[in-house]
């Protein structure tokens, strides 16, 4: 991914089709996640992507508010403008403090709408599989501790808890490899940890590069 947004920026002017797929992101992460994808909206935007990200929008509330919030966008922008075409709608979500039926609850909700992203304990797992692989379960302490034993700007403890995309693109296929193994969260009537699927949504933005 690296080698090709380096091809992507010697371009001069921004290369888009008539209609640029898009993809609008909430999420109830109110610092780490909003942090990470306002940074990869950044990124997209000022390589001049052929795809759009929004700056991610934050939820207050639970998986099923999250999920909630991205239908209203999509309700809300299929009134005012019909087919959407490519527009994507993602809900973002952390499996640490909510219950299995209630994220299986979302995930019935989001239905074909939203695609709900789940991380199993936490993001810092997505984060952690840029470096290295992980097996055995991890709890959210355990994720975040390790992260910040590679990350000295990451500190959960401390209340440093902004990971910028950008400063993981040169292992972002790896991390892509390593989630990819390790399936999806909901997996028939239990939880997979640890397992994430925010390479779902990188996937969608940068393609199969």
């Amino acid at each position: 991914m690296a080698k090709g947004a380096a091809r992507l920026k010697r371009h001069k002017k921004p290369v888009r089709p008539a209609v640029s797929p898009a993809h609008h992101v909430f999420t109830n992460g109110r610092i780490t996640e909003m942090a990470y994808f306002s940074d990869l909206a950044e990124y997209v935007r000022s390589n001049k992507l052929t795809t759009t990200v929004y700056k991610p929008v934050f939820v207050n509330g639970t998986p099923e508010h999250v999920v909630a919030a991205a239908i209203r966008k999509r309700l809300e922008l299929e009134h005012a403008h019909g087919d959407l075409g490519g527009v994507q709608f993602w809900a973002v979500v952390d499996c640490d403090q909510f219950p299995l039926p209630q994220l299986q609850q979302a995930k019935r909700e989001a239905g074909t709408q939203v695609n709900l992203v789940l991380s199993n304990p936490c993001v810092e797992l997505w984060f952690l599989l840029h470096h290295r692989e992980f097996g055995g379960h991890l709890s959210s302490d355990g994720c975040q501790k390790l992260y910040g034993g590679i990350n000295p700007a990451y500190n959960h403890d401390e209340g440093k808890l902004e990971v910028k995309f950008s400063s993981l693109t040169d292992n972002v296929k790896d991390a892509i490899a390593r989630a990819r193994k390790k399936g999806d969260v909901l997996n028939g009537g239990r939880l997979r940890c640890p397992a994430t699927e925010i390479w779902r949504l990188i996937v969608s933005v940068f393609g199969e590069e």
